[in-house]
């Protein structure tokens, strides 16, 4: 079982990160045999689809054919069993870098069968922001994982109100209450984190056994 694991945040260690290694988690105690490859995606070098139609050629193989840094990468995500990513929320919507890799991921159309998908965001915002500007935006996405990938994400993990950034004098005052970021952090991150390895168990779960959790919704 091949699960790739994307960050798509530019800050290593940090929210996102922490929350994709806490998913990570998840997939291996469920499935300890699962071979999970994590790729940052800031560290790579591309740039948005063309729409050049070279993927839809009829004499080609139906992949990407712009050769840089994720051109593989494309070609394995879609032949795996399954994959996850982590990205912050940035103007009510996922970063660009992400956007862009979904860009060249689902412009060669479906895939032909279900690629189990599993979402994890972290944002500044609360939930009722997210309600209110941010998940109409994300279910545009999630639509789209459906028509490509024959399912909308099995998981979702949204952390909300997250700390981010430590309070510190070398940068200017934010409407950000960092003392009270901090407090909530401490005493809600670890259950956050908990909360994420045990959607990763649930993702492993569907990936191993798709009929049995198929069977279990339809009850």
């Amino acid at each position: 079982m091949k699960i790739y694991a994307l960050c798509a945040s530019p800050r290593k260690r940090w929210n996102s990160d922490q929350l994709l290694d806490a998913f990570v988690e998840g997939v291996r105690e469920q499935a300890p045999e699962a071979e999970v490859e994590k790729v940052y995606l800031y560290d790579l070098d591309y740039k948005g689809c063309r729409s050049c139609f070279g993927c839809k050629l009829a004499k080609g193989d139906g992949s990407c054919v712009v050769r840089d840094s994720i051109h593989d990468l494309l070609i394995d995500i879609r032949k795996s069993d399954g994959f996850v990513y982590a990205a912050p929320i940035y103007f009510c919507d996922i970063p660009g870098q992400l956007r862009t890799f979904l860009e060249r991921l689902m412009y060669p159309g479906p895939v032909g069968r279900e690629l189990p998908v599993a979402a994890v965001y972290a944002m500044n915002a609360n939930e009722h922001g997210w309600e209110a500007a941010i998940a109409p935006t994300i279910g545009v996405l999630h639509n789209y994982f459906q028509g490509n990938f024959g399912a909308q994400p099995r998981e979702v993990v949204r952390a909300f109100d997250t700390m981010q950034r430590k309070p510190s004098d070398r940068y200017k005052p934010s409407k950000a209450d960092h003392e009270r970021k901090v407090a909530c952090h401490d005493e809600v991150w670890p259950s956050e984190l908990q909360r994420t390895r045990e959607a990763g168990k649930r993702f492993a779960a569907h990936v191993q056994h798709p009929e049995e959790q198929a069977l279990e919704a339809d009850l």
